[in-house]
């Protein structure tokens, strides 16, 4: 890679901050390692909320309050 286009992918990342990752407990380990491999110059973010799990029968307005409380 160019030394211009790390500067810029440098500068991107510092303005965007971390990728995050919250995760009900299924599946977002594998989503993260893929990340991971994939986007090496990339810094996360991950929350595990396996406690909640799972999140398919619960309303919108719960799961919000979730990722809520986690963000606070």
């Amino acid at each position: 890679m160019s030394s211009l286009r790390r500067r810029d992918s440098e500068r991107l990342r510092r303005a965007t901050g971390p990728i995050g990752f919250f995760d009900s407990g299924v599946g977002g380990l594998s989503v993260l390692r893929e990340v991971y491999r994939q986007l090496t110059y990339e810094d996360t973010l991950y929350f595990a909320n396996s406690i909640h799990c799972p999140y398919g029968y619960r309303a919108e307005e719960e799961i919000r309050g979730y990722v809520e409380r986690a963000v606070a």
